[in-house]
């Protein structure tokens, strides 16, 4: 196996096996029991819980979980624009990095952030598209681990960026 050194802005560093990063592995498992949304994990479906929740009205909410990552989805019915005004807000307020960093994936805006949890120090990742017109996607990644490996970090994207395929 070819093996690469990384370092990353984190101040993480290390050694990686190339098949790790930048692409879904042919051996990961696609999961669909949230409607309309598919997302990739490492491990089979049953080593994962899940739980279906309807939030409010506008909000449901699905999670996935293991003992490495809690994976949040929320399909939303409202402004992205207003989400991301208040989710700015938020984190200027209790101290978090507000900068979002916006893309395009196939046409598509796409906003990505990454900070930590401000209630238990873990790590976590977050997409937000637009599904359609008033309605949106939130995917949150969060590492159970507070000082995570470059590996655990990695998979943690590459299940995040797994729900744009």
């Amino acid at each position: 196996m070819k093996r690469i050194n990384i370092n990353t802005q984190d101040g993480l560093h290390g050694w990686i096996d190339v098949n790790d990063i930048s692409f879904v592995s042919y051996k990961w498992y696609k999961f669909v029991d949230v409607p309309d949304v598919a997302i990739f994990l490492p491990r089979e479906k049953k080593e994962y819980g899940f739980i279906k929740n309807d939030r409010k009205k506008k909000i449901q909410e699905y999670k996935i979980y293991d003992k490495y990552h809690f994976i949040f989805i929320y399909k939303c019915i409202g402004s992205i624009d207003q989400f991301l005004k208040n989710y700015k807000k938020e984190m200027m307020q209790t101290g978090g990095d507000p900068n979002v960093i916006k893309f395009n994936y196939h046409d598509r805006e796409v906003y990505y952030h990454s900070s930590k949890l401000i209630m238990n120090g873990t790590k976590y990742h977050m997409l937000l598209f637009e599904t359609s017109k008033n309605n949106y996607l939130e995917v949150m990644v969060d590492i159970n681990n507070r000082n995570p490996s470059i590996s655990e970090d990695i998979i943690a994207k590459k299940i995040l960026f797994s729900v744009l395929k």
